[in-house]
């Protein structure tokens, strides 16, 4: 209870942090308020292991929503109806892609589920792409997934600079051809999983 309520707190600070920002000039005539807010920085994103999991996902959702800000979840899907009990506090549900058949289960409008693709060497981006398409998903982040600690082989290094390139190729080709919105999620984390 102790470190909910440190979280609950960090996040009321955080929000008027943010809501005393205004977006960066470049955008603030140019789009509506609610896409303005995205560049402001007043979105949440829960991210896991598996978000849905936490005890208290539920309350931090509403708390998020109850700041003003939006809550966005990165998730498997394997709680859906943890997710379909929250539709009207979350902005977005971001399904791993490899998980984009529970999209189905989903209860959002189409607009408000994304994927996002880990992609890793030897992952058959192909098929990957032909699930979240099948799925009904039309915004796709690729996540060039680089954790350290990884195997020789099992992740990208700055060395794999041709095979990340194919890789791309293949999903812009793919993503174009299905009307799919296409970006990248390039943090390449410092973590060991």
């Amino acid at each position: 209870a102790e470190e909910l309520e440190a979280l609950l707190g960090h996040l009321g600070t955080w929000a008027k942090l943010v809501k005393a920002g205004a977006p960066p000039p470049e955008y603030s005539n140019a789009l509506d308020e609610e896409t303005r807010s995205l560049f402001s920085a007043q979105t949440g994103n829960l991210l896991g292991g598996e978000p849905t999991l936490h005890p208290h996902f539920e309350r931090i959702v509403k708390e998020i929503k109850a700041l003003g800000l939006g809550a966005m979840v990165f998730t498997n899907g394997s709680q859906p109806a943890k997710l379909n009990a929250l539709k009207d506090e979350l902005w977005t549900v971001v399904l791993n892609g490899h998980f984009a058949d529970r999209a189905t289960e989903l209860e959002f409008e189409p607009m408000r589920i994304h994927a996002n693709l880990p992609v890793l060497p030897g992952l058959d981006i192909h098929a990957a792409l032909v699930k979240i398409r099948d799925a009904g998903i039309k915004t796709l982040y690729m996540a060039i997934a680089a954790p350290a600690g990884g195997a020789p082989g099992t992740t990208y290094t700055p060395l794999d600079l041709e095979a990340m390139q194919a890789m791309h190729r293949v999903a812009k080709r793919f993503c174009r051809e299905h009307e799919i919105f296409l970006a990248y999620d390039c943090s390449f984390p410092v973590c060991v999983d």
